[in-house]
Order: C-alpha cells, then sequence, then structure tokens
C-alpha cells in the first residue's frame, strides 16, 4: 500500500471514537482498511458515493453521513478516492 494512504489510515483510526476506517478507488476496489472494517465493504461504500453524485451532478461530491443510535459512517470521495470514517457516537 502507498506509504501516503497508510498514514492516512493510521491517523483516521487513532482519531477519538473511530473504530475504523475504508479506503476505495474509483472502481471500488479497497486500497486499504484500518479497525473494524472489511475490505468487501469498499465496493459499496465507492457505488453509494458514485450513487450520490448524481443527485446534482454539476456540484462537487457531497458528504454522505449515516447514523443510529450508537454510530455513525462517514462517506467522502476526493480526486479518485472515497473513504468512509466509522464512529462510535457520544452519549
Amino acid at each position: 500500500m502507498d506509504k501516503n494512504l497508510e498514514h492516512v489510515l493510521e491517523e483516521l483510526i487513532n482519531t477519538p471514537g473511530v473504530y475504523g476506517c475504508v479506503l476505495a478507488d474509483e472502481h471500488g476496489l479497497c486500497l486499504g482498511n484500518k479497525g473494524e472494517t472489511s475490505t468487501t465493504t469498499a465496493g459499496i461504500i465507492g457505488a453509494i458515493a458514485e450513487e450520490s453524485l448524481k443527485l446534482e451532478p454539476n456540484s462537487k461530491p457531497p458528504i454522505i453521513h449515516f447514523e443510529n443510535d450508537n454510530r455513525s459512517c462517514t462517506i467522502q470521495r476526493i480526486g479518485t478516492i472515497t473513504g468512509a470514517i466509522f464512529k462510535n457516537l457520544q452519549n
């Protein structure tokens, strides 16, 4: 894995509350993951990011945020890389 991507994953997983992170390329292939995540989620994360572009085709890629009572997932595409950060929510 590219040292820059490894550095990004290390920084993310060491952020308070983060329990996992995944990076995917423009085809949904996993570039790396850390924590309580699976490489198989990269395709889903990539597909969600790709489909969200259709909401406003002439705008920057949106930031997608899912949340339940205990956890959240934030997905963002920058260039050709899509990242997902999984966090535990504070009570």
